[in-house]
């Protein structure tokens, strides 16, 4: 017979499957699973704590469980900056700040980094460049949390002068790894004339997430970038029984 908490998680997932639970939205506290159920606390925290194994679900102390963004189905074998690639490939990086403020995390930034919504965020839109040509615009958001106490760090001319990731290091942050999915998008009126196409010029979409070893998210960035001046390579492991790839650490 089927374990009580395993039938919980399994009508939970069902009901996360069929759009009931949208990401973001906050699952039902315990104690009204509980009541639903007729089962112990135990029970329902056996029910959550798979769902979170399985990535459907986290957890944020003393707010609740919410449901997670679905699963991404491209992954990247490391975490590099763009201004590394450029330099790699012999060109002059650059970096131009269009913005930098401190905001409330919206539903759909509070997912990807597991927060919860109004939780505040450092954002910052920033061009990238390769021998002074702009090649990709980047909107990033950094929990003020995550950073303390160096958020004062992330200035106009630090973020101009080094990459993200360089700065996160210098701070004493290590990033252990990340989520990458990458698809394509018209370009906006910013993105347009920033990177001097028109309107609507197809884009390549990447956004990540970054977490540290402890799975503390720091970064999420959308990244929107000339496909005739940028592309991801993505190394692909042994296939499984299933057909599945498998990602290795």
């Amino acid at each position: 017979m089927t374990p009580v908490y395993m039938q919980v998680k399994a009508s939970l997932e069902n009901e996360i499957e069929l759009g009931i639970y949208q990401p973001g939205d906050k699952l039902p506290s315990e104690t009204e699973l509980m009541k639903t159920w007729l089962v112990s606390r135990i029970t329902i925290r056996n029910a959550i704590k798979q769902l979170s194994a399985e990535g459907l679900v986290y957890t944020v102390h003393g707010r609740g469980t919410f449901v997670a963004e679905q699963k991404i189905t491209n992954y990247l074998p490391s975490l590099t900056s763009l201004s590394k690639d450029v330099s790699k490939k012999g060109m002059i990086p650059g970096r131009q700040v269009l913005k930098l403020e401190v905001i409330e995390a919206d539903k759909n930034i509070a997912t990807r980094l597991h927060l919860s919504p109004g939780i505040p965020v450092i954002h910052f839109i920033r061009v990238t460049l390769a021998d002074k040509e702009p090649i990709a615009v980047g909107y990033t958001y950094v929990p003020v949390s995550a950073v303390v106490p160096h958020q004062n760090k992330f200035t106009v001319e630090t973020l101009e002068n080094s990459s993200f990731y360089q700065l996160l290091e210098q701070i004493s942050i290590h990033l252990y790894g990340g989520i990458q999915k990458i698809s394509a998008s018209g370009a906006n009126s910013l993105e347009a004339e920033v990177l001097h196409v028109d309107i609507g010029f197809p884009l390549i979409d990447s956004e990540r997430v970054a977490f540290t070893r402890d799975h503390k998210y720091v970064e999420y960035t959308r990244m929107l970038a000339r496909p005739d001046r940028i592309q991801w390579k993505v190394s692909l492991g042994p296939i499984t029984k299933d057909g599945d790839h498998s990602i290795q650490s």
